[in-house]
């Protein structure tokens, strides 16, 4: 079986590497607080789970709309006008699961191969940006600097 030739810019996610240096920490007995992979390190609040029971018992399971559960992309908007003062039409909303798809539809969307696509590191999945072959440049804003991305701390690197 031949693999595809994109299979070789794979890499590891800094966010994981960070994770295996973590998990040497706490095998030396150090106490850990995980914030780095979005997973919690505690279970969820009983009211949460009782209401995801609740759901699958009223028959909500399979698929939804590819942009998300109506009612949600609602409270969305009701909320972004109690923030702002803005009202946003549902249909402009969109639901995902999770941080990677959406950073892949806006890297798809603005990038092109051989593009330079910024990114703050460590822990932005870059295999995003190694899979759409492009130029990923790595961005470790401090302070100030980390509000607006400045040439002097960003590092181009061809992968």
């Amino acid at each position: 079986m031949k693999l595809a030739k994109n299979l070789d810019r794979l890499g590891t996610e800094s966010a994981f590497s960070i994770l295996a240096e973590a998990k040497k920490v706490e095998a030396q007995g150090k106490e850990m607080i995980y914030l780095g992979l979005g997973q919690p390190d505690f279970k969820s609040p009983k009211h949460v789970v009782d209401a995801a029971k609740k759901a699958l018992d009223d028959g909500h399971h399979g698929y939804v709309l590819s942009n998300g559960i109506l009612e949600c992309r609602q409270a969305v908007t009701r909320k972004i006008k109690k923030l702002y003062n803005k009202d946003v039409d549902p249909e402009r909303v969109m639901i995902m699961p999770g941080g990677k798809p959406t950073m892949f539809f806006a890297i798809s969307m603005f990038g092109e191969p051989g593009s330079e696509i910024i990114f703050p590191t460590p822990g932005f999945p870059t295999v995003v940006i190694q899979q759409l072959d492009e130029t990923m440049v790595g961005w470790a804003g401090r302070g100030e600097e980390a509000k607006e991305p400045r040439s002097s701390s960003c590092s181009s690197s061809r992968r």
